[in-house]
């Protein structure tokens, strides 16, 4: 009872507060007797501490069921007074409530590591579950859209089984994963407290009195903790040494429920263990070079002279062409990562042995300038061309030939070419000729200035077909006069079948100009029928015999020159000789043939 007492000479019971036994009236000196005992107690309490913790262990379960005798027997009772006692077991009392609980220091329970390299890493905390764990969450349970509870709750619900049936399924023995286990996770940290494994979760929380409720205060861990990185991705550019705070955020209550107290609410954590980023010119050392003419060059990549990295990483190709090179042009270089350990993240190459990432893009591009290609003597060969015409514009050949003075090394290595062929020709007309030199031409240090040239026909520097315009009514007017007056005269006193009705011509009355006419044939290039005629109709007034009497009658000479041409701007000269002539003593004969338009020519007639 908290209001009573015993004495401490005869043990009779008596108020707490009494200075003297009723029964034996004894002065109580319980202070007293304390204070002397003092030093037995602290001893005996020590002793009994370290029996406690030998048979429970240190920091272990609350071992509820301990039977107080067993303390007991750890006390010398022997002359030391019941008040004494009791302080004793108060203490001890004191001393198991202090021993029940799990202390845990909660940086054991976390894994901080860092993605990425110096000035670029981020820190990334997660539990540090052990490598059967961390196994299963990184292949199995690592996709999008999990949330971090979700983890925890399949971290905690795994168990030796779960990770046999995985393996298992995938064909493989548990040997075999502990082998790759111990080497792939052979830097991982991890805590005792998130064992999957029963027995060695049953080790880490002592003073849990079976697998169950070590389970169970596993689970109190993971649903009640939760880490937090003071770290600000902006500013803070992390290296080698530097330390990052992480902060525990947890529920006191809900762990003391499973008698777990955590050491402490934050730490500090090194950072260790980045690899360097080394940015690398992978064009280091290498060489284009050009060989040949300019203007027909050839380039070829050489990795000689590259560091042996970019040698045994890296392959290269002409982006563009590389023949037919000038100089002054230019090439472009492709260089591409030719081996298999790319890291898309660090955007690099990771050598372990160095702890260094180079750094690259997969794919680069650089252009080198065309230079070193021998020098050709520009030869312009059109100053050696001759163009000739055969035929009468527009009724022409286009002939291209080489001049007397032209030069061996262009006969022989050049050749020249128009296409005219089917062309239709008019004044003004152009044509392009081109050069096509061999490459003995570049061989004997020479090249084209120029591999084409444009011509254009100009009839005024021709011999052409006459047109309306060049013709009036007094064109070649006293010679095809005099000509049909000639012509009329010859019939004089003959008969002659040109004429079917008037028989036999006495003489010539008079000999008049009707009209003047030029046709144009509307194909100028007709090899068949005239190209053109310029011509006079003359109506003849004459006399002959008909029925034994001279009377009056009429016929008609048609004189005419054909394919009238002109050169340099002057008509062609014609003689008597070139006089052509149509007689007739009809005129519709005349109109058929001079005045009315056909499939052949255009009508002109000349007032």
């Amino acid at each position: 009872m908290a209001n009573e007492k015993f004495c401490g000479s005869c043990g009779a019971k008596m108020n707490a507060d009494a200075g003297f036994c009723p029964v034996c009236g004894a002065k109580q000196a319980v202070v007293e007797a304390v204070a002397a005992a003092a030093p037995v107690v602290e001893a005996k309490a020590e002793e009994t501490v370290n029996a406690v913790n030998e048979a429970i262990g240190e920091g272990g379960a609350t071992q509820a069921g301990m039977d107080p005798e067993k303390i007991k027997k750890y006390l010398p009772l022997a002359g030391v007074g019941a008040a004494v006692l009791a302080l004793i077991i108060a203490i001890v009392a004191i001393i198991i409530n202090l021993t029940k609980w799990t202390k845990i220091d909660p940086e054991e329970l976390c894994r901080v590591t860092f993605e990425g390299l110096e000035g670029q890493a981020v820190p990334v905390v997660s539990f540090a579950y052990d490598e059967y764990t961390t196994f299963y969450l990184d292949e199995y349970a690592d996709y999008d859209g999990i949330e971090p509870e979700e983890k925890a709750e399949i971290a905690y619900g795994l168990s030796m089984s779960d990770i046999e049936k995985v393996v298992k399924a995938e064909g493989a023995k548990m040997e075999d994963l502990k082998k790759y286990l111990k080497e792939e996770y052979k830097d991982l940290k991890t805590s005792e407290f998130l064992s999957i494994d029963e027995d060695d979760l049953v080790d880490a929380f002592e003073k849990a009195k079976d697998e169950d409720e070590a389970l169970e205060m596993k689970e109190a861990l993971l649903d009640c903790i939760t880490f937090e990185v003071d770290f600000d991705e902006e500013k803070d550019k992390l290296k080698n040494g530097d330390k990052v705070k992480v902060t525990v955020d947890y529920d006191k209550d809900d762990l003391k429920d499973y008698n777990i107290k955590l050491t402490k609410e934050s730490f500090e954590v090194k950072v260790s263990g980045l690899m360097k980023g080394e940015e690398i010119d992978i064009f280091e050392g290498l060489e284009v070079t050009f060989e040949g003419i300019d203007g027909d060059g050839d380039a070829e990549i050489s990795t000689n002279n590259c560091p042996e990295f970019i040698k045994n990483n890296f392959g290269f190709y002409f982006e563009t062409s590389s023949y037919n090179l000038s100089n002054g042009g230019t090439v472009t270089v492709k260089g591409y990562y030719d081996g298999s350990d790319y890291d898309r993240d660090y955007k690099g190459v990771v050598d372990e042995e160095k702890k260094v990432c180079y750094l690259f893009e997969s794919d680069m591009t650089k252009d080198f300038t065309v230079s070193g290609l021998k020098e050709l003597q520009e030869v312009e060969v059109f100053d050696y061309i001759d163009v000739t015409y055969e035929g009468i514009a527009p009724d022409l050949d286009i002939n291209i030939s080489w001049k007397d003075d032209t030069p061996d090394y262009i006969k022989d290595n050049v050749s020249v070419s128009t296409d005219t062929w089917g062309m239709e020709i008019v004044d003004g007309t152009t044509f392009v000729a081109s050069a096509y030199a061999y490459g003995s031409f570049a061989d004997n240090g020479y090249k084209l200035k120029t591999t084409e040239k444009t011509y254009t026909i100009n009839f005024a520097d021709l011999e052409r077909y006459a047109t309306l315009e060049d013709v009036t009514i007094d064109t070649y007017k006293d010679i095809l006069d005099a000509q049909a007056q000639a012509k009329a005269d010859e019939y004089v006193n003959k008969y002659t079948w040109d004429f079917d009705n008037l028989g036999e011509v006495k003489s010539i009355k008079s000999v008049t100009l009707k009209t003047t006419t030029y046709n144009v044939n509307k194909d100028q290039g007709d090899w068949w029928d005239d190209i053109n005629r310029f011509a006079k109709i003359y109506e003849v007034q004459c006399t002959h015999e008909q029925d034994d009497k001279e009377v009056d009658g009429t016929f008609y000479v048609v004189a005419y020159f054909r394919n009238v041409t002109v050169t340099e701007g002057k008509l062609a000269e014609f003689t008597a000789e070139d006089v052509k002539y149509e007689v007739t003593d009809v005129y519709d004969n005349v109109v058929t043939d001079f005045l009315t338009e056909n499939d052949t020519y255009i009508i002109n007639e000349i007032k």
